[in-house]
Parts: structure tokens; C-alpha cells; sequence
């Protein structure tokens, strides 16, 4: 006699709220980036593409591992527009710096 193991699918996952509530999110997200365009094209899909690191310290002057700016990006041409942080924040706290906070 041969046995199988085989366990079946929870698919209460798909109802899970708090999953649930991030998919939305995301696709709120998604939605908005569809709605924005290139200014220079004009082509849907405008948004945040990566994050240029290297915020200065406040206490010492070097960069940081902490995010600098944001690039903002096409996905049909090779536009791009480099952003200061959506926080306004100008410099890292020591605490955040390798060289005063080893």
C-alpha cells in the first residue's frame, strides 16, 4: 500500500485582512503611477525608479547609507529627474553615520 502526502491549500490566505488591506495599497499605488505622466514624453507610468544614498552628516560632513534622493523616472525613454527627499531632511543624525557612530 502506498501512502501519499498531500496537504491540501489554506485558501483562507485570500481572505486574510491584513493582506488584504496591503494588496489594496499597492494597487492604489500602482494605479496613481499609471495616471502620471512623463514630462518630457508624456507616455503613463511617471514615478520613482531608485534612491541615491549618501545623506551627509550633520556632525562630520561625510556620507551616509541613508537615502540622499530620489530618482524619478520614464518606463518608455531614459528621462529621468533627480529629486530631494519628500521629508525635506538635509542631513543624517550622527547616530546614522559610520565615522562619529562606529
Amino acid at each position: 500500500m502506498t501512502q501519499s502526502n498531500f496537504t491540501p491549500l489554506d485558501g483562507t490566505l485570500s481572505f486574510n485582512p491584513s493582506r488584504m488591506r496591503v494588496i489594496g495599497e499597492i494597487a492604489t499605488k500602482l494605479s496613481d503611477r499609471l495616471k502620471t505622466k512623463c514630462p518630457c514624453c508624456n507616455n503613463p507610468g511617471w514615478g520613482k525608479i531608485k534612491y541615491e544614498k549618501g545623506l551627509i552628516c550633520g556632525c562630520c560632513g561625510s556620507e551616509t547609507e541613508l537615502v540622499k534622493s530620489e530618482i524619478f523616472g520614464c518606463v518608455k525613454c531614459a528621462y529621468e529627474e533627480n529629486r530631494e527627499r519628500t521629508d525635506g531632511k538635509k542631513e543624517a543624525d550622527p547616530g546614522s553615520c559610520q565615522y562619529c557612530n562606529p
